[in-house]
């Protein structure tokens, strides 16, 4: 992905990109009743919420570390952003499919697996794949698995994620300059546009979101039961 835009400028609309999401976030959730209505449509607001603040979160961190030229922790932060934002389109694809056809306890599972995942063998909720959700954003958005895949590259102690980060070499004598950014790479090209078009995504994910809120709401109306359990 190549940008003309400058280093500088990317900084200000990633900014921008962080900010929007930001003033979506709340400091507490008031209390429900104790119904299987409630609890669904709770775990909905927890878990946007939750995707949210790790977005706004890792993608804040990211843009320190573009600003001070750290290219190595930049990638890694923005591959997670990117992650997060595959996720939370996976949910958001697999809500209106289930919503369409009224299928309130597929959405509880996808709300458990997003909210309380995780990789443990003894633990009894598994969480989405990061790659069953990479997959399915790059049927919508392609590109962004190839992308994904070169970001994680940051994340090893191999050439992109070492040598080619840290070193600068100027003649066949092996003359070697080590730093963080001795070559003095611009950001754009290497990583940081990818952390704009990922915080933009993520944007219109959560606008779609907030749409399609009132048809989830709807749904649980009509199918689930709003009778407080024993």
């Amino acid at each position: 992905m190549a940008s003309s835009l400058t280093d500088q400028q990317l900084n200000s609309e990633i900014r921008d990109l962080i900010r929007s999401l930001q003033l979506k976030l709340v400091s507490h959730l008031d209390g429900i009743e104790n119904t299987a209505q409630q609890r669904l449509l709770r775990l909905y607001d927890v878990w946007r919420q939750v995707i949210l603040r790790r977005t706004t979160d890792t993608a804040d961190g990211a843009l320190s570390f573009f600003e001070q030229q750290r290219l190595v922790p930049a990638c890694i932060l923005t591959r997670s952003v990117v992650e997060t934002m595959a996720a939370q389109y996976y949910v958001h694809k697999k809500l209106i499919l289930y919503t369409e056809e009224a299928d309130h306890q597929s959405i509880h599972k996808l709300f458990m697996s997003a909210v309380f995942g995780r990789k443990d063998q003894d633990w009894r909720q598994a969480p989405i794949q990061a790659l069953t959700a990479m997959d399915h954003l790059d049927k919508k958005f392609p590109g962004f698995r190839s992308e994904y895949d070169r970001l994680c590259e940051y994340v090893h102690p191999n050439l992109a994620g070492g040598y080619g980060t840290y070193v600068r070499r100027e003649d066949d004598h092996f003359v070697s300059y080590f730093g963080n950014n001795p070559q003095g790479l611009e950001m754009g090209p290497w990583g940081q546009m990818e952390l704009s078009i990922a915080l933009t995504v993520a944007n219109e994910i959560d606008h779609q979101l907030c749409l399609f809120h009132p048809q989830l709401v709807s749904m649980a109306e009509q199918h689930v039961p709003n009778t407080p359990s024993n």
